[in-house]
């Protein structure tokens, strides 16, 4: 995944505020991403700024 420090830091920090499912927002393709049991919606930066 290219997205490995934006990644890893969001699972770092949903431990301490118990949440499971994370938004980033990225210039690539929009797409859900499962990592140590945590869902990660991957939106597209371009499809978050015209909703």
């Amino acid at each position: 995944m290219s997205y490995k420090r934006e990644t890893s830091v969001l699972i770092r920090a949903s431990g301490p505020l118990h949440c499971d499912n994370l938004t980033l927002i990225a210039f690539s393709p929009t797409r859900d991403v499962e990592i140590d049991g945590k869902t990660i919606h991957i939106v597209s930066a371009t499809e978050w700024l015209l909703v």
